[in-house]
């Protein structure tokens, strides 16, 4: 549902009323994720809430990551190529490094009840689901115990725009993510999703033409998170 862009704003100066445990330093937060919108997007976001990140483009890259130091928190994507979250997630488990033990959240467009049990088998203390929203990574790091939001300062209203489509432009996303990024830096953003999104989405027909059936879920997938 799209909301309308004041409603929006005031939606997200609420989250600083959201109140939970405080922690005395920020928390060190490894962010594991193919997609570099995705990636900037959680970045930024964390990096609003006060938190340091570190982040890395593959599952194999974050298993090397966690097994040299200590972080407080890791999000983990699900779906990547090569090694993906499932098993950097059993091998950060298993390799008994200083982040063995530390929480591991996922972070997929899909999460049936049946994935989501796999995910928790494999060690995940959690799953999240694409598009990630401020409110959300807020509240699962408070029950994760770990940490209280940040105070921000006051975001820039959502202004109407006469090449604004309420149809296609969720306010609410676009109001949170103006917490975490100047203006400029949130146009580039959003171009460079926009620009993914017109490549992928262009691909898709190619690979119904020429029968290359087998690829275009991954295809697909790779669309969700910069369209949400």
């Amino acid at each position: 549902m799209v909301v309308p862009a004041k409603t929006a704003v005031s939606s997200v100066k609420s989250l600083r009323q959201i109140e939970g445990p405080s922690v005395l330093t920020s928390l060190r937060v490894l962010v594991v994720e193919d997609n570099e919108i995705n990636r900037v997007a959680v970045r930024e976001m964390l990096k609003a809430l006060g938190h340091y990140v570190k982040e890395t483009r593959n599952g194999k890259q974050g298993v090397d990551m966690a097994a040299v130091e200590k972080f407080d928190l890791i999000l983990m994507d699900i779906s990547m190529p090569g090694m993906d979250g499932v098993a950097a997630t059993v091998a950060i488990r298993e390799g008994g490094g200083p982040s063995a033990a530390s929480p591991i959240i996922g972070i997929t467009a899909h999460a049936l009840p049946q994935e989501q049990a796999r995910f928790r088998d494999a060690g995940m203390d959690g799953c999240l689901t694409k598009p990630l929203r401020l409110a959300t990574l807020v509240d699962t790091l408070n029950n994760l115990g770990v940490t209280k939001p940040a105070q921000e300062s006051e975001p820039d209203d959502v202004e109407d725009d006469e090449d604004f489509d309420g149809d296609v432009m969720d306010a609410t996303v676009l109001a949170e993510l103006s917490l975490a990024f100047s203006g400029e830096d949130l146009a580039s953003l959003l171009t460079r999703a926009a620009a993914e999104i017109e490549t992928g989405a262009a691909r898709l027909p190619d690979l119904v033409r020429d029968a290359e059936l087998p690829e275009l879920p991954a295809a697909a997938h790779k669309l969700a998170g910069p369209a949400g």
